[in-house]
């Protein structure tokens, strides 16, 4: 990476060392969205259900080693525990494909829905204008990902329908992201009944671990005339950013948000980092609201209250408030 700002970018000199390591770790932690064709309660539909089938199970007589034939999964692997996303990071030779025996690394697929070229008027017919480019292939040659699987390589028993369901799998494939990322529904004195609906999913989806958890589920708003907010912890309750208030139930959100000028937006954010965006901005071990109550910075890890009497920072059962239910 240090090279490329030298003869990509026309830098006169080399970046300093600690700069490179800075630009790395940044770039390390960037990671892949939530895939938006998949379904907000992350299920699969019947036709990605039936293509992931044979994605896992058909085990090809085009692509075999040592007399042995592979599916598609055993290439392109798709396993969410081990952050495989179509791909486990290993490469292999085709001869005859790539130029007589090229080696290339095996491509995930957690980004192809970004890649398709056409619109279709018809399974793999590309029509219309262009609107992505990017386009399928080793060198972007194919237009949509039901052209790719036509080629002469992949075998379909079933036919053109049975590719069809491993297109609706492979372009709704998991990413590093749930579906439910991001999603935010606001809460207000009107239209309750319907947002409410779509909390309960945001809810679930928040309770999920297995295979992997999904989200954290933060609550921001408004309550007498203060910017406030909450995290949804394990037993269902909503722990605010007072470290002393106890939890709350959904419910009582509901009916404060009832009242004029304090909606309340209840968000799926990446999991792990709800403590940080609702209750302790600056981890730095005191929430936010009781930093802004004692005057000190919320944002800034050095700017801390003053020290309180023991008695104060404890609860009834000695344990310390902040790793009470949120740890």
């Amino acid at each position: 990476m240090a090279v490329a700002f030298e003869g990509l970018l026309g830098r006169a000199a080399p970046l300093p060392e600690s700069d490179v390591e800075a630009f790395a770790d940044f770039a390390l932690d960037i990671t892949y969205p939530p895939n938006p064709i998949r379904r907000v309660d992350n299920k699969s539909t019947p036709a990605q259900t039936r293509g992931e089938g044979f994605y896992r199970n058909f085990l090809s007589e085009r692509f075999t080693a040592a007399g042995q034939n592979f599916a598609c999964n055993d290439c392109h692997v798709v396993d969410v525990q081990q952050g495989f996303f179509g791909s486990d990071g290993f490469s292999t030779s085709r001869p005859g494909r790539f130029g007589g025996g090229d080696v290339v690394k095996i491509p995930h697929i957690r980004n192809v829905y970004t890649k398709l070229g056409n619109l279709e008027s018809g399974p793999g017919i590309p029509t219309g204008d262009q609107y992505r480019g990017y386009f399928i292939n080793h060198e972007g040659s194919t237009p949509t990902l039901f052209n790719f699987l036509s080629t002469g390589e992949f075998i379909f028993p079933g036919g053109d329908a049975q590719r069809k369901d491993v297109v609706e799998f492979v372009l709704a494939a998991p990413s590093n992201q749930a579906p439910v990322v991001g999603r935010q529904v606001t809460l207000g004195a009107t239209g309750q009944a319907i947002n409410k609906i779509m909390i309960g999913v945001l809810e679930t989806q928040a309770a999920v671990i297995d295979p992997v958890p999904e989200c954290d589920l933060i609550v921001k708003g408004w309550k007498g005339g203060n910017r406030r907010s909450w995290l949804r912890l394990d037993t269902g309750l909503y722990q605010s950013d007072r470290a002393a208030e106890p939890p709350v139930a959904r419910t009582v959100l509901e009916e404060d948000a009832k009242v004029p000028t304090q909606e309340m937006t209840f968000t799926c954010v990446p999991p792990g980092s709800g403590v940080r965006m609702a209750l302790d901005s600056d981890e730095d071990g005191f929430f936010d609201r009781d930093e802004l109550d004692a005057g000190s910075d919320p944002y800034d890890p050095l700017s801390t209250p003053p020290p309180a009497p023991a008695a104060a920072i404890q609860d009834e059962s000695g344990s310390n408030a902040i790793e009470q239910g949120v740890a």
